[in-house]
């Protein structure tokens, strides 16, 4: 094969990559506008934020987001919990819980059995 007949399928390679850019530079150009946060921003200042950010208590209460999730098995090792009783005004530190935690829906009932230390 000669160098002729190589490039003989350039024009045709030149014109379909430069297809493919225009057509993903179009795909970037609606996903930028689209998206309510600039990633390219978060990217490039180093800040994923924006991915952490949640409704506060009392939205989360009254929205349906977490309704459907179930929490089938939770595995605690080694870890820590406090109980914050807002009510009554008391904070309990469990320390050193090993532990399988479960519940049927976000809200509760939580199911707890394992050890720790309670403090």
């Amino acid at each position: 094969m000669t160098i002729t007949q190589s490039l003989a399928g350039l024009p045709a390679f030149l014109l379909y990559f430069s297809l493919a850019m225009a057509l993903l530079g179009l795909f970037l150009a609606i996903y930028v506008t689209v998206t309510p946060y600039h990633e390219l921003t978060l990217i490039r200042d180093g800040n994923g934020a924006v991915n952490w950010m949640l409704l506060s208590d009392e939205d989360l209460r009254r929205s349906t987001l977490l309704s459907n999730v179930r929490l089938d098995q939770i595995r605690l090792s080694n870890g820590s919990i406090r109980l914050d009783d807002r009510k009554q005004g008391l904070v309990t530190d469990l320390s050193t819980v090993d532990a399988d935690m479960s519940a049927a829906e976000i809200e509760g009932p939580w199911r707890l059995k394992g050890t720790g230390n309670w403090r």
